[in-house]
């Protein structure tokens, strides 16, 4: 081997490990991110949850705990059930309303997402809430 052809190669070698732990990292980050069934109704029948992402994370626990946790500290924590919950099961919380339907100026419905973060972990969950029916 020439030692032209050795000074491009092993410099060569070492961005093919590189791009491929890179490849790999990539890869697991994404693969920690899973979409959830959560039930389409809310606890107390007066909305539904639209869609539900947990990151480092099981869905069971995501489905099965949190959002019942979630809807019980939002509704005790503000005017019902229109409220906001900062934190609940080492979770800190932030809720954004996404769209508000009002009729004749009176709050109807809303949409909402829920970010919720605990070290690595993080539950989305994107709901709509009956206010009146």
């Amino acid at each position: 081997m020439s030692p032209k052809l050795r000074f491009i190669r092993i410099p060569l070698l070492g961005l093919l490990a590189g791009l491929a732990l890179v490849g790999i990292t990539a890869s697991s980050a994404a693969a920690a991110t899973r979409a959830c069934d959560p039930p389409s109704r809310l606890p107390d029948g007066s909305g539904y949850n639209r869609e539900l992402r947990a990151t480092n994370i099981s869905c069971s626990y995501a489905v099965k705990t949190f959002i019942k946790s979630y809807w019980r500290c939002r509704t005790d924590s503000g005017d019902r059930p229109t409220g906001r919950c900062r934190s609940v099961r080492g979770f800190t919380c932030t809720d954004k309303r996404l769209l508000e339907n009002k009729v004749n100026g009176v709050l109807f419905d809303f949409d909402a997402r829920a970010t919720c973060r605990r070290d690595d972990q993080k539950i989305v969950l994107n709901y709509q809430q009956v206010v009146r029916e």
